[in-house]
């Protein structure tokens, strides 16, 4: 061992290198009373390496520990290039909370990749991550319809996921909130529903909800779950654009049994029937299944009040560019 170690050692026994088991999942939960690590107390780390099954040289276990406070982040932790994946860390001041970050570090445990996480199904995902799904081209990651109308989409999908929640109802002709507190990932729509000063119709809260910035905030949030990748490209070196083709094809592949069993006026749950009836009034449904009868998710549509919102204010949309064509 390096005088380095030795006198690390020396300091804290308990901060002796620890192998883990070659087979088996390791333990996660087994948690020590949690304090958020810092650089002081991270230079002190020893790591072991299981992804290769090497054990490094003193020399480089002493580099590794000097460049662990640097490579260190208030929200996780980052690994350069060498052995960049499953490290054990046997010290157990480096215990974090689940309030301070995900679940990656225990004492003397493995450390899992979230990147390895296990693909979530398709009714885990709200209605406009299954929504900007179907209508994204799974090769080449561009929408199958216009950006103005996928804005107009995803706006009346967030209605429909929060109605859907509970957190909002149509009383009347306004969408009015419940006052129930669901956890969700568009908490943001739900104060602005929450705290305007006069209620509004469901196509007035479908135009103010339009936002380019939530387009790509619900696709990041799918590209962060391995269901599709983040592809940046630069035009002529001054235009950037953005595709999500697809990674994993299980959700698409449920979503898509799912409605085409709606299609068929077959049993279905509420979510699938949003979906159904979001996808007819954006006009994807017909792009998705071209040979499908659709006049059951007409139907839909027409009984659903996000589905009538988002199809009223693509109407608008089109009345007011015939007006300026002319």
């Amino acid at each position: 061992m390096s005088p380095f170690g030795k006198e690390m050692q020396k300091d804290d026994p308990s901060t002796n290198v620890t192998d883990p088991a070659p087979s088996g999942p390791a333990a996660v939960s087994a948690f020590h009373p949690a304090t958020v690590a810092t650089s002081k107390n991270l230079a002190r780390v020893p790591f072991a390496c299981r992804s290769h099954g090497c054990r490094h040289p003193p020399f480089l276990q002493t580099t590794l520990r000097l460049l662990a406070p640097l490579r260190y982040g208030q929200r996780g932790v980052t690994f350069g290039p060498i052995c960049a994946r499953n490290w054990a860390v046997s010290d157990p001041a480096l215990s974090v909370s689940a309030g301070e970050s995900p679940l990656w570090w225990a004492p003397g445990r493995v450390h899992h990749d979230p990147m390895d996480a296990e693909i979530p199904r398709a009714e885990e995902l709200n209605i406009p991550q299954a929504l900007l799904l179907l209508a994204t081209n799974d090769k080449d990651g561009q929408p199958a319809v216009p950006h103005v109308v996928l804005k107009v989409a995803l706006a009346g999908a967030i209605l429909a996921e929060l109605d859907l929640l509970g957190a909002i109802e149509l009383q009347g002709k306004h969408v009015r909130a419940t006052g129930a507190t669901p956890q969700t990932d568009f908490q943001h729509q739900l104060e602005l529903i929450r705290d305007t000063s006069r209620p509004h119709t469901p196509k007035r809260w479908v135009s103010m909800l339009e936002s380019r910035a939530e387009l790509h905030r619900v696709y990041e949030g799918m590209a962060a779950l391995g269901i599709v990748d983040h592809v940046g490209e630069r035009h002529l070196g001054l235009f950037r654009t953005t595709r999500y083709p697809e990674k994993n094809h299980a959700p698409e592949a449920a979503l898509l049994k799912g409605v085409e069993a709606a299609l068929r006026g077959g049993a279905s749950d509420p979510r699938t029937t949003a979906l159904t009836a979001l996808l007819y009034s954006a006009e994807l449904l017909g792009k998705i299944f071209p040979a499908a009868d659709q006049g059951h998710a007409r139907e839909l549509a027409n009984d659903y009040w996000p589905s009538r919102a988002v199809a009223g204010e693509l109407r608008m949309i089109r009345l007011a560019e015939a007006e300026a064509a002319t």
